[in-house]
């Protein structure tokens, strides 16, 4: 198999209109491991990478450039005081094993997955503004998130997170505000944020979502063997978090976004509601996704990202398209902007 489209419901055409699709129970799909082995030999060789996968500007170092960040050095304060005030332990224990020990670590380690209240507390204000609404229409919608985050942390309390966006509840939230008819989004592992967005869609009663993502989980095979069902986790399909009755709306692309994305977004019946960069979090990747999507993103839609202070790649993108509407910074590594109505500058 090589780099293409395969609809999680359905086979490898049925990203297009009138594809047929496999009948309900069919198995995710599982990635021939010579094409894996393909796609991982050709990553040094990328525009803008250097052998060891690592942008030579920035030699591994996180670059913030605090000016033209949305959140303030005192809300970015109470939000550390809110997190750990409420999770000393819980924070103290995930930084040193996660953050100091470069260990993976299991959902229920991470304080974002064990209190989605507090994740959403802290994000209220910040993406109400990114969104252009009043924090208090947030909060009916949070109250839809309950049950779901009930059910996932008795589910994967134990599992790896393997690169999951914990902030994923907010994407949820995004949806349901913007009611996208076709998000995109970089990066798959384990589907986390699939879920929710999908989520999301079934509840606005339409939509589809686009995954480009490679053909594997985003950890380290040798530390498989610390989670519950043992080095196993890392044979799992990429999107197993998402359930069979989601699927209908899902299409996964497997292989790299800078030879998937630009054709994606062309093939598109109309223009994209909402985009999500969870890839390679390099400042090559991040600055070409980030101007790929917002060529193709509607009046009104969303470009979010995680990891934006990685790389200058999201400050250099709000400045090169200023003035936009306020972009909102949600729990420090999620950001957020809205493109603005047709008519207004971009």
């Amino acid at each position: 198999m090589t780099a293409g489209s395969l609809n999680l419901s359905g086979g490898e055409d049925a990203a297009r209109p009138g594809a047929r699709r496999a009948p309900p129970g069919a198995e995710p799909p599982r990635v021939d491991p010579r094409a894996e082995a393909a796609i991982e030999a050709d990553l040094p060789n990328r525009p803008g990478r250097n052998p060891d996968g690592v942008d030579a500007a920035l030699c591994g170092h996180r670059i913030r450039l605090p000016e033209i960040m949305s959140e303030t050095p005192a809300e970015r304060s109470r939000r550390r005081a809110t997190w750990f005030a409420r999770h000393p332990f819980l924070w103290s224990r995930y930084l040193l094993i996660h953050e100091f020990g470069h260990r993976e670590v299991a959902f229920g380690d991470d304080p974002r997955f064990r209190d989605p209240s507090t994740l959403y507390r802290v994000a209220r204000e910040p993406l109400a503004r990114a969104l252009g609404i009043a924090p208090r229409q947030l909060d009916p919608i949070a109250v839809e998130l309950r049950p779901l985050t009930r059910a996932l942390t008795a589910e994967l309390a134990r599992e790896p997170k393997a690169g999951a966006l914990m902030q994923a509840p907010l994407l949820y939230l995004m949806a349901r505000v913007v009611r996208p008819r076709i998000i995109v989004e970089t990066g798959v592992s384990s589907g986390y944020s699939a879920r929710f967005l999908l989520e999301a869609l079934e509840r606005n009663g339409e939509g589809h979502l686009h995954s480009i993502g490679l053909p594997r989980l985003a950890m380290d095979p040798s530390q498989a063997g610390r989670f519950d069902g043992g080095i196993a986790v890392t044979d799992r399909p990429i999107g197993w978090l998402v359930p069979e009755r989601l699927r209908s709306r899902w299409t996964i692309h497997v292989g790299r976004s800078d030879d998937l994305l630009e054709p994606l977004l062309q093939g598109l019946p109309e223009p994209l509601g909402m985009f999500l960069h969870d890839s390679l979090h390099q400042y090559a990747t991040m600055a070409f996704e980030y101007r790929t999507a917002w060529a193709h993103l509607a009046a009104g839609g969303l470009l979010a990202s995680h990891d934006i202070h990685t790389s200058r790649a999201w400050p250099e993108f709000l400045r090169q398209h200023a003035p936009l509407p306020p972009d909102g910074e949600l729990d420090h590594d999620l950001g957020v902007v809205r493109r603005p109505a047709v008519g207004a500058p971009s």
